[in-house]
């Protein structure tokens, strides 16, 4: 006996699978094998449904669309599919897992793109009621350019004075009108500066009384002297 063989003889074997368990695996086949089943038979009944309908649409001149109800994205996937062989637009509206459906046309009744991107902007269902919204919306629109024009252009104030007057005086003459005007520093021969009162409230206040105190003494003064003059008679 060779290595090999001696290696594989002292392995441990796998379990051996007794009947019950064979049995079980083998139902849970069958199960999974009549669901498959089931389902496709399902999805076919389904599609044969759609074909009928959409066959029926077609051959109906006076029905502009089919809007069909609430569906997964399986059953969408067959509808879209029907469509597309019979030629005709369908498109999916609606909120995934709440209202998600699908509506087809007929090439002559679909619905411009532009209702379309309103549709899935807006979030409605209801074509019909997405073109409702733009029609709204232009009518507001053109009611608002409407009164724009009513009154009038804005007139921009001047944002620079210098250009404003350039072309009227010269550059240079507009560059020396916007300067800021100051006052005079000197009015005469005597600086400005100097006819400034610098002094303070208290100070100018204290100047005043003592001007109204030698006043008075003068006046005093020139009392008593009138009164001690010598009689001349």
């Amino acid at each position: 006996m060779d290595l090999l063989s001696s290696i594989m003889n002292a392995m441990d074997k796998p379990p051996r699978v007794n009947d019950r368990e064979k049995k079980a695996q083998k139902d849970q086949q069958a199960a999974y094998e009549k669901i498959k089943l089931a389902e496709k038979k399902h999805l076919s009944d389904f599609r044969a449904k759609i074909e009928g309908m959409v066959n029926d649409f077609v051959k109906d001149v006076t029905k502009p669309k089919i809007v069909f109800e609430t569906m997964d994205k399986v059953h969408r996937a067959v509808v879209h599919d029907v469509a597309e062989i019979a030629g005709l637009p369908a498109f999916s509206l609606g909120t995934e897992g709440l209202d998600r459906h699908i509506q087809i046309y007929k090439k002559e009744t679909v619905p411009s793109e532009k209702i379309l991107e309103e549709a899935r902007r807006t979030g409605v269902t209801d074509l019909d009621e997405a073109q409702q919204i733009i029609e709204e919306r232009e009518t507001e629109e053109k009611q608002q350019r409407e009164l724009d024009l009513k009154k009038g252009p804005e007139t921009e104030p001047t944002k620079n004075y210098k250009e404003k007057y350039e072309h009227l005086i010269g550059k240079e003459s507009a560059l020396d009108a916007a300067k800021k005007t100051v006052t005079n520093k000197q009015y005469g021969f005597v600086p400005a500066e100097n006819k400034k009162d610098q002094r303070s409230i208290e100070q100018t206040l204290a100047d005043m009384r003592e001007r109204k105190r030698q006043k008075l003494s003068h006046g005093d003064l020139s009392t008593a002297s009138k009164s001690v003059e010598p009689d001349e008679g």
